[in-house]
């Protein structure tokens, strides 16, 4: 455009400078610089947005999980302050042997979820762990394609199953899944 300006304007002894030529480069660069630094800094806020939005998720999946273990654990202590008027007036030796079973259940799985609820603080104080997954689907992208993703989710296939809806016509294989 330089060189074809000059010679269309070479009639009228009108030049456009080197000077002019590389002022305008600079302002092209200069622009387009500008542009790809405000595309950056949108994007550095969506992800900025997405994060939180997940850490929110992360938080009410707590909660909700943390609830739900303090129900059980609220409900199996009622059953073992049952048994346990059960276990003091009881007088058939037979009937009492399955109530201090019954009791014996039912601490092995209150056990479990005063480890559940370890699991579940842990969690929280560390948020920004998650679950490592490799996934494939041979029937929709072919053989040595894998999708190496990461959640945060208490339950990592919930995620994997959100990724095997209706985009795919094969539910994804795992491969592996490392927190």
């Amino acid at each position: 455009t330089f060189d074809l300006l000059n010679k269309l304007n070479a009639i009228n002894k009108i030049r456009i400078t080197h000077e002019f030529l590389n002022l305008k480069f600079e302002e092209l660069t200069l622009a387009f610089e500008y542009i790809r630094k405000k595309q950056e800094e949108r994007e550095e806020l969506r992800r900025q947005r997405e994060l939180h939005r997940e850490e929110l998720r992360l938080a009410k999946e707590i909660e909700e999980k943390r609830a739900e273990i303090e129900k059980e654990q609220l409900h199996y202590k009622n059953v073992i302050r049952r048994l346990e008027e059960q276990i003091a007036i009881e007088t058939n030796m037979e009937r009492l042997k399955v109530l201090k079973q019954r009791m014996n259940e039912i601490n092995v799985n209150l056990l479990d979820l005063d480890k559940a609820m370890k699991d579940i603080n842990y969690r929280e104080a560390n948020q920004r762990a998650g679950y490592v997954y490799i996934i494939s689907n041979i029937g929709a992208f072919g053989e040595n394609i894998y999708k190496i993703g990461m959640t945060r989710r208490l339950e990592p296939l919930d995620r994997i199953d959100e990724l095997s809806g209706a985009s795919v016509p094969f539910r994804f294989d795992v491969h592996a899944l490392i927190f």
